[in-house]
């Protein structure tokens, strides 16, 4: 898109005017300022191109700073939406304006990036063909000590179903550093994904992570699923559930709400 605006200094006018054609011309700017392209897809280039008969210009808009008469910039798209860009030029008192429009688009894959740097896929997650799911919860913290921010991630079923272990979460590690390394963790029996606490629980220095029941997880038929806690224990290598048994800690309210007798109640470190 280009815009192109005319200036013609009045005073020009004036004195042609006022003075019987004393032969006094006045002075004119031009500018004009496009684009290679009107759309752009997630990094591609493009192009702006302007040139203008004034002795100064200044960018504005999604660009800045002095510029020459005339030249070209080339940009690589990596936000989404229209772009507005701006030159004004001079000479003397007299300006002239002109803007361009690019639009850029972007996947949602892509919606993080904006540095010139090519996107990774760090985690792919596969599950039953047409059934819902969701992120439950997530934490990001240190889990191997290492000063790396490191991303826990509690992913479960977003339909119905008459199958308790069926909404049992899944849980992945993103452990961050010099290179990004994803595993899923497994924890069977753990039916808690959507509260996530943490502290070092056992004093050794490194992160732990627990997740919490909420009882807010319930089959078709009103069966809680989420009702116990989920130990997630810090090391050098990262999250370790190597010792995780369900048995270890089962939650002390009944379904309907009502408290167990004491017994029913176990927590083992």
């Amino acid at each position: 898109m280009i815009i192109l605006i005319l200036s013609i200094s009045l005073l020009g006018f004036l004195i042609v005017g006022c003075g019987g054609g004393s032969g006094v011309t006045p002075i004119t700017v031009e500018v004009t300022l496009e684009s290679s392209v009107e759309t752009a897809q997630y990094n591609e280039t493009y192009t702006l191109s302007w040139t203008s008969n004034g002795s100064q210009c200044y960018a504005s808009g999604s660009w800045g700073g002095e510029k020459t008469t005339s030249g070209t910039e080339t940009f690589t798209a990596k936000t989404n939406g229209p772009i507005g860009y701006g030159i004004e030029c001079r000479k003397n008192n007299v300006f002239a304006q002109a803007q361009a429009v690019v639009t850029l688009e972007k996947d949602f894959l892509d919606s993080l990036d904006f540095k010139d740097e090519d996107a990774i896929e760090i985690l792919s997650i596969d599950h039953s063909s047409g059934a819902r799911h969701k992120v439950s919860s997530h934490y990001i913290g240190d889990f191997n000590n290492d000063g790396a921010q490191d991303t826990l991630i509690a992913y479960r079923l977003d339909d119905p179903s008459d199958s308790a272990e069926a909404l049992h979460p899944r849980f992945f590690q993103v452990l961050g550093g010099d290179e990004v390394v994803t595993s899923e963790l497994t924890v069977d029996g753990c039916t808690s994904g959507e509260m996530i606490a943490t502290g070092d629980f056992n004093l050794d220095g490194i992160q732990d992570l627990v997740t919490l029941p909420t009882k807010t997880i319930k089959t078709i038929s009103g069966e809680v699923v989420d009702s116990n806690m989920c130990y997630f224990q810090g090391s050098e290598s990262g999250l370790d559930v190597t010792n995780w048994n369900s048995s270890d800690y089962v939650d002390n309210i009944w379904d309907k709400g009502h408290m167990a007798p004491a017994n029913t109640f176990s927590c083992r470190y």
